[in-house]
């Protein structure tokens, strides 16, 4: 009896971790959902929204051409400030792990009508 409640015991932890494993989430749920018009960011925040993100889950960006994906304050955000980014990060294939919990805001450091800013 003793071996089995164990056994369950063991089971239902190995249950939790695999349960609590980081995600990656493709941003925007597609391929270039970053490179959009400024008319699409509703597309993306709803997007934000509706997704529940972890500590230790990861933001994965794809798209093509030179872009780069700034990880700024609430305040830079609203402002699209790109001037002082908390993190920069470029390529093609960009993957940021959610490493505290709370609300995160990226822009792209791409200025003009295909960036944010």
């Amino acid at each position: 009896m003793a071996a089995a409640s164990l056994y369950f015991s063991v089971s239902l932890l190995f249950l939790l971790c695999g349960l609590s494993a980081a995600k990656e989430y493709l941003v925007g749920g597609s391929i270039n959902s970053w490179t959009v018009s400024s008319s699409s960011l509703r597309v993306l925040n709803h997007w934000a929204e509706a997704n529940r993100f972890q500590v230790g889950d990861s933001l994965v960006w794809r798209f093509d051409g030179k872009a780069s994906v700034l990880e700024v304050t609430r305040e830079a955000y609203l402002a699209c400030n790109t001037s002082s980014p908390i993190a920069e990060h470029g390529g093609g294939a960009i993957t940021v792990r959610l490493r505290r919990s709370g609300p995160h805001y990226f822009i792209s450091g791409r200025r003009g009508p295909a960036g944010r800013g």
